[in-house]
C-alpha cells in the first residue's frame, strides 16, 4: 500500500492507535478508585497539553497560535480536576470551589476561542459560508434551548447568572460546531484532524448538555476522555501541518436566495422565543435578548460581506467594460470617453492645449502570421507597457483596436512624447519567441488656442497624420 495522501486518509495504524488509547484512558479510569478518579482523569485532560507541542514542532505546523490556547486551555481544566480531588480526597479547601470554577470557567473560554481562531485561519476564502454554518448553529442552539434545555435546568443552572451562562454556552458550542462542520466539508489535506477536533467538540457539546440538565454523565470521564484522547491525536496526525492553511475559495454569489436564507436565519430565534406568548404561556425574554444579541452581528456581518461582494463584481464588470483584456489599458470606448471629457475641458478654457497621438505599429502583421497569434498577443502587451513608459502621469494610453493606440496628453504639443515612443519603439522587443523588431508611426493632432474643437475632429486629424508618415517611409522604402 501506498502512503496515505494528507488530509484524506490517516497514515497506518494511525486509527487502531487512536481506538486504543480511547479504549486504554477508559479502561484506567474504570479501574481507578473513586477518589483517585480526578487525578486520573486530570491526567487524560493534560494530554493534549503534551501532545500539541510535540505536534507542533514534528509536523512544522505554522502560525500554532490557537493550538498553543487550546493546550493552555487542556491544562488549566486539568488543574481545575486536580484542585476538587484535592478537595474530594483531603477535605475541603478554602476557596477550592471558587478556584476550580474559574479555572474550569477560563479553560472552556481558551478551548471556544482556540476553536473560534481555528476556523477562522483553515476559511479566509470561504468566510461567508462559514458564518453562514455559524448562524444555523445559533439558530439550532435557540431551538434546542427553547424545546429541551430550558424546563429541565438542572438547580445548578437555575440562578440568574447560571441561566445566562448555560445558554451562551449552548449558542457559542452550536455556532462553533456549525463553522467546523463547514471547514470539515471544504477541507482536503487537514480532514482527519479536522474529524478528530469535531469529535472533541460534539463530545463537549454533550457533555455540557447533560451537565445542564442535570445528568451525571454530564460530568462524567467516560464521556469527556474521548474528547481529550481526540484532541491530543488530531495534534499529532501529520496531516496537522495543514490545520491553519486556508482552505480553497468556495464561489459564494449574491443572490436572492441566499438574502432570503439571511432573513429566515434572523426570525428563527425571535419566533422560537416569542411563539409561547401566543399560546398564552409566557415569552422567553432571556433568549430573545441574547439570541437576537448574539445573531444580528453575526447577520450584519454577512450582508456587509454580500454587500461588499456585490461592490467587488460590479467594480470587477465596469472594469472590464473599459479596458481591454489584453493589454490592460482603456478600450476604444474608455479612451474615447476621456477625450471627450478632455474636448470639453479645452473648450470650456480649463486646458491651455490638448494633444492627440495615434500610434500604429509597423510590421505586426508579418510577425503575427509568422509567429502565431500567441506571440502577437505577447507582443501587443509588450508594446502597451512600452508606450505606457513614454508618458506622463497626467496622461492615458489606450488600445484602439488591433495594433493601433491613442495617447491623449493635455498641456502639451506632444512633440516630445512621440519623439520618445519612436525612441524606444527602435529597439527590439523581447517576447517569449526572442527578439522582435517592430517600428511605430506617431499621427500628432493638437488644438488651437481659442478654436473649438472635437473628439471626432483631433482622432480623424491624428489618424491621417499617421497613415501620411507611414505612406512616407513606405515611399522611402521603395
Amino acid at each position: 500500500m501506498g502512503a496515505a495522501r494528507p488530509g484524506r486518509a490517516s497514515p497506518r495504524g494511525f486509527v487502531p492507535a487512536y481506538l486504543l488509547a480511547v479504549a486504554l484512558a477508559a479502561g484506567i479510569q474504570a479501574a481507578s478508585p473513586e477518589r483517585a478518579l480526578p487525578f486520573v482523569y486530570a491526567a487524560t485532560v493534560a494530554l493534549p497539553l503534551i501532545t500539541i507541542p510535540i505536534g507542533v514542532r514534528a509536523n512544522r505546523i505554522d502560525r500554532p497560535l490557537p493550538l498553543y490556547i487550546l493546550a493552555l486551555g487542556t491544562g488549566l481544566s486539568a488543574a481545575s480536576s486536580v484542585v476538587s480531588g484535592i478537595g474530594d480526597l483531603f477535605g475541603p479547601v478554602p476557596g477550592g470551589p471558587v478556584a476550580a470554577g474559574i479555572l474550569d470557567l477560563v479553560a472552556y473560554v481558551g478551548v471556544l476561542a482556540a476553536a473560534a481562531i481555528l476556523v477562522a485561519q483553515q476559511a479566509p476564502r470561504d468566510a461567508g459560508r462559514v458564518i453562514d454554518a455559524a448562524l444555523i448553529g445559533t439558530c439550532g442552539a435557540g431551538m434546542l434551548w427553547e424545546w429541551v434545555l430550558r424546563s429541565h435546568l438542572s438547580p445548578n443552572y437555575q440562578t440568574p447568572a447560571g441561566t445566562v451562562s448555560a445558554l451562551v454556552a449552548t449558542l457559542a458550542l452550536m455556532a462553533i460546531l456549525g463553522s467546523l462542520l463547514r471547514v470539515l466539508r471544504t477541507a482536503t489535506r487537514a480532514r482527519a484532524p479536522l474529524a478528530l477536533m469535531l469529535v472533541a467538540l460534539s463530545i463537549a457539546t454533550l457533555g455540557r448538555m447533560f451537565d445542564q440538565l442535570g445528568y451525571p454523565e454530564g460530568r462524567s470521564p467516560f464521556l469527556w476522555s474521548p474528547c481529550w484522547v481526540s484532541l491530543a491525536a488530531a495534534a499529532l496526525h501529520p496531516a496537522a501541518r495543514y490545520l491553519t492553511v486556508p482552505t480553497h475559495k468556495e464561489p459564494d454569489p449574491v443572490t436572492s436566495g441566499r438574502l432570503l436564507r439571511l432573513g429566515l436565519i434572523l426570525a428563527v430565534i425571535p419566533l422560537v422565543g416569542g411563539v409561547p406568548q401566543l399560546f398564552g404561556q409566557p415569552s422567553d425574554g432571556l433568549l430573545l435578548t441574547v439570541g437576537v444579541l448574539a445573531t444580528i452581528p453575526l447577520v450584519l456581518i454577512r450582508v456587509g460581506q454580500l454587500a461588499r461582494q456585490r461592490t467587488e463584481a460590479q467594480d470587477a464588470l465596469a472594469y472590464q467594460a473599459a479596458h481591454d483584456e489584453l493589454t490592460g489599458l482603456p478600450n476604444r470606448r474608455a479612451v474615447l470617453e476621456q477625450l471627450d471629457r478632455a474636448v470639453e475641458r479645452f473648450n470650456a478654457g480649463e486646458l491651455d492645449q490638448l494633444t492627440v497621438l495615434f500610434c500604429d505599429l509597423d510590421g505586426f502583421k508579418p510577425v503575427n502570421d509568422r509567429l502565431g497569434h500567441q506571440v502577437g498577443d505577447e507582443v501587443l502587451r509588450v508594446a502597451a507597457l512600452r508606450l505606457h513608459e513614454c508618458v506622463r502621469a497626467s496622461d492615458l494610453v489606450g488600445r484602439f483596436g488591433g495594433d493601433e493606440f491613442l495617447v491623449i496628453c493635455p498641456h502639451t504639443c506632444g512633440d516630445d512624447i512621440a519623439s520618445r515612443v519612436e525612441r524606444v519603439f527602435a529597439a527590439p522587443l523581447t517576447v517569449s519567441a526572442g527578439p522582435v523588431t517592430l517600428g511605430v508611426s506617431v499621427g500628432i493632432a493638437r488644438t488651437s488656442p481659442g478654436a473649438p474643437t472635437t473628439s471626432d475632429a483631433l482622432v480623424a486629424a491624428a489618424d491621417g497624420a499617421m497613415y501620411a508618415i507611414k505612406r512616407a517611409r513606405q515611399a522611402e522604402a521603395h
